[in-house]
């Protein structure tokens, strides 16, 4: 029994890396049957932003850092806040568009470009990614927009 318990407590970083990557793998698989069954990938979805106030350029800037944002392990709401704050619904809507789809990994929500992750527009990485509470002070903060 206790070389049982030194070989686990040797051994814990392994045994938790192993662990991880089971459950990646059978979150990949399952969201490989999802996007082919459900249709995820079918979320383009492109926004009126008539009368938007903001360059092309700065609408791909402001998509790229909400990605970044949201797209790592853990969510940067501060620099989600940042970026949207000023937009008007217009704005919005062409940051929304210049966004498009990435690539989501629901169970760890991180972007990545492999073909098979789910395929989200802004909202849907917004609506992913913030809690309740913050979801509610942005919708406070940008009624127009969120």
């Amino acid at each position: 029994m206790k070389s049982a318990f030194n070989y686990l407590k040797n051994n814990a970083l392994l045994i938790g890396g192993f662990i991880i990557l089971l459950i990646a793998l059978f979150e990949y698989f399952k969201s490989l049957l999802n996007s082919k069954n459900i249709g995820f990938d079918d979320y383009e979805v492109t926004l009126d932003a008539k009368g938007a106030s903001i360059s092309d350029d700065k609408s791909k800037r402001l998509a790229d850092i909400l990605h970044v944002a949201m797209g790592s392990m853990g969510t940067d709401f501060e620099a989600i806040k940042i970026c949207l704050d000023g937009l008007t619904a217009p704005d919005f809507s062409k940051v929304h568009n210049s966004f498009g789809t990435r690539g989501y990994i629901d169970i760890i929500g991180v972007g990545t470009n492999v073909p098979t992750a789910l395929k989200f527009n802004l909202t849907q990485w917004l609506e992913s990614e913030l809690t309740n509470s913050q979801k509610r002070e942005l919708k406070r903060l940008h009624p127009a927009i969120f």
